[in-house]
């Protein structure tokens, strides 16, 4: 075949012009307003029709879209609970503002609905949860920011494009799965705010902060701590919504849930919640929270709802900066992803516990262009505004600022400010695990004999064995993460058998193998350590007339015990599995075998009497021990195989 390369240019544009027309974007904004108040309708929803391209509207009813150029001649859809939805055609350049129409129902002899009636509405769109929400993965696409601001302005705020996926509302405890596409965070000068605020699991809110599929307390109706009441029925696309609130007993919880009448949907919840210690700044804690508001709004897609917008505020009071700060996280998806979805790759995953002020920066102006945002009030719009600059970015940098305070004033040094930054992130490479091993050994039927001397008198010690024992161990651990896929770990196990004697400490190496990437992940962990153990079997407990020596080692005869047992070098290789249960605890069962070196009898002294923490212990060879000990009548064999070299554990990790 002979080819013309004449036309290869001419052939290379036709197959990237339909990518080049796709991948161009233009802008929509606008403002959503009440038609009789003008006000503003803040969490709006706006769609661009036929697509699952849509936005939120910001606290002044403002948003900003990007959309595709092919849809230049498609329209808007609009829509907020309880007012008229409107169809409104695109034109570029764009900004529009676009006023709704009420459409509010007086309850009328609903008010006097038996309160029978109102639970079992209640209970009926709980079990219509699987019904009207995804069973299956599903992806959300959208923008998530987090800030801190106090009245004087922000302090700090972080922005991100995210990927983020749930497995389905059958899985209640899922934090999901996140991937950035784009971030950049910025603390403003006017404090340090690493010590002020640490976001763990905030970009998260996609999925982790939707209580419909976290199923509330306050969802399931439950008389015994909440109060409900019908307060009105308003509309939505033409359909009735209910709308109910609820008081907990305590009066710290109150909220609103709107729920469609026909599909028992859930289409917006509203909890606020005031803390009791609020007031109480005297604790060591150096921020208290006051009080705390939520909103979730849901938007169909298809046959199912979807969460559209999930937004937290919490109101604090910092003791540093000695006046009430107010932390923000909020996510408003932009595009929802119907089609059979592939997971977000382990490497390119969020860590739930990560920093997200430890991200990328970036601040140039066409940073977001071809995004969909969630635009900024118009007070953080004038703080960013002087970073647009390099030259003014450059001078406050270099700033060091100084907060007025009632006492004295505090200056922040920004080299200090970074220092912490890091700190922080290593703090987050730290894990922790406790559980409960397993030694699984099995003896036949023997009688041990040991006679020993100490301090010239003679004493004698019987032990039966016969059977099948598991002796059971307390076992701690300390991890790092050098990255998503490698951790460097030191743990340790102890005896809480009187009978056996037990003590190990290694470390080593594990690496991450993500198995299931649905619902709460499965992680498969194979290790390999170094480190040494110590096997022993305890003689009854006995006391001696005074204080006497033992290899030199002075002891309190108060309570004394002997064991005989070995010491050993090891390395151990183990196998874990790991399945996430929350945020940051991970529920794992770990198995593995030790190779062992260096095995040597020993005869074991220990205290048994005062502090466990200053009793003292001291191991001496068996063979050179003057102790006599018989199996069955007989020398005790060289290696006795009284335990094998199995183990099995059990416990929590709790990994940042």
């Amino acid at each position: 075949m002979i080819l013309n390369f004449k036309f290869l240019p001419f052939a290379i544009f036709l197959i990237v012009l339909p990518t080049i027309i796709f991948s161009q974007t233009f802008e929509v904004n606008g403002k959503i307003i009440d038609e009789a108040t003008r006000q503003p309708l803040p969490f709006a929803h706006v769609k661009v029709d036929k697509t699952q391209i849509g936005a939120s509207t910001n606290g002044q009813g403002e948003f900003h879209l990007a959309v595709p150029i092919q849809y230049k001649e498609s329209s808007l859809l609009v829509s907020y609970i309880g007012y008229a939805p409107r169809q409104v055609k695109l034109t570029t350049p764009t900004y529009l503002y676009i006023s709704l129409k009420p459409e509010t129902k007086q309850l009328k002899e609903v008010i006097i609905m038996p309160d029978s009636s109102l639970m079992v509405f209640l209970r009926q769109a709980y079990k219509s949860i699987s019904k009207n929400y995804p069973t299956k993965p599903y992806e959300l696409e959208g923008f998530y920011r987090e800030s801190l601001r106090s009245d004087d302005g922000y302090l700090y705020f972080g922005e991100a494009q995210l990927r983020v996926q749930g497995s389905g509302y059958q899985f209640t405890n899922e934090h999901g799965t996140v991937s950035v596409l784009k971030s950049r965070v910025n603390r403003f000068p006017q404090t340090d705010t690493i010590t002020t605020v640490m976001y763990y699991g905030g970009a998260f809110v996609g999925v982790s902060n939707d209580r419909v599929k976290s199923r509330a307390n306050w969802l399931k109706p439950d008389r015994k701590n909440y109060d409900y009441e019908l307060l009105e029925i308003t509309t939505n696309n033409g359909k009735d919504v209910w709308v109910i609130g609820f008081t907990k007993k305590d009066g710290n919880v109150k909220g609103r849930v709107f729920i469609e009448e026909d599909s028992k949907a859930y289409l917006r919840t509203e909890v606020n919640q005031v803390y009791n210690d609020s007031l109480d700044h005297s604790g060591l804690k150096p921020i208290r929270d006051i009080a705390i508001i939520t909103r979730r709004f849901y938007n169909q897609s298809g046959d199912k709802w979807f969460l559209q917008y999930s937004g937290t505020q919490k109101r604090q009071f910092n003791k540093q900066l000695e006046k009430e700060t107010v932390v923000s996280a909020e996510f408003s998806t932009s595009k929802v992803n119907l089609d059979p979805i592939r997971p977000i790759a382990y490497a390119e995953q969020l860590e739930y516990g990560e920093i997200f002020s430890g991200l990328k920066n970036n601040f140039s102006e066409d940073f977001w262009n071809e995004n969909t945002t969630l635009v900024p009030d118009s007070l953080l719009n004038a703080q960013i505004a002087p970073y647009y600059s390099n030259e003014k970015r450059k001078e406050l940098i270099e700033y060091t600022p100084i907060i007025p305070n009632t006492k004295t004033e505090v200056r922040i040094d920004p080299s200090k400010t970074k220092q912490k930054a890091q700190r922080g992130r290593l703090i987050t490479r730290f894990g922790f695990a406790q559980g409960i091993q397993v030694l699984p050994y099995s003896v036949g039927a023997a009688d041990l004999s040991m006679t020993v001397d100490l301090n010239n008198n003679l004493f004698t010690f019987n032990k039966k064995l016969n059977g099948l024992g598991f002796p059971i161990l307390l076992s701690n651990e300390i991890s790092f993460a050098l990255n998503k896929r490698w951790q460097l770990f030191f743990s340790s196990a102890t005896d809480l058998n009187r009978n056996y004697k037990f003590h190990s400490e290694s470390f080593g190496a594990r690496l991450n193998m993500l198995l299931s990437r649905w619902g709460n992940p499965l992680i498969l962990r194979p290790s390999v350590s170094i480190g040494s153990q110590k096997f022993a079997i305890n003689f009854p407990t006995f006391t001696s007339p005074g204080d006497f020596r033992f290899d030199g080692k002075k002891f309190n005869a108060e309570k004394l015990k002997f064991s005989v047992g070995e010491a050993a070098g090891m390395a151990r290789f183990a196998i874990s599995l790991d399945k996430k249960i929350s945020g940051l605890r991970w529920l794992y069962l770990n198995s593995g075998y030790a190779l062992l070196w260096k095995r040597q009898n020993n005869l074991f002294l220990n205290e048994r009497s005062g502090f466990f923490l200053f009793r003292k212990e001291r191991a001496v060879p068996l063979a050179s021990s003057g102790a006599i000990i018989t199996e069955n009548l007989q020398p005790l064999a060289a290696d006795p195989k009284w335990f094998n070299n199995f183990y099995l554990d059990v416990g929590v990790r709790c990994l940042f």
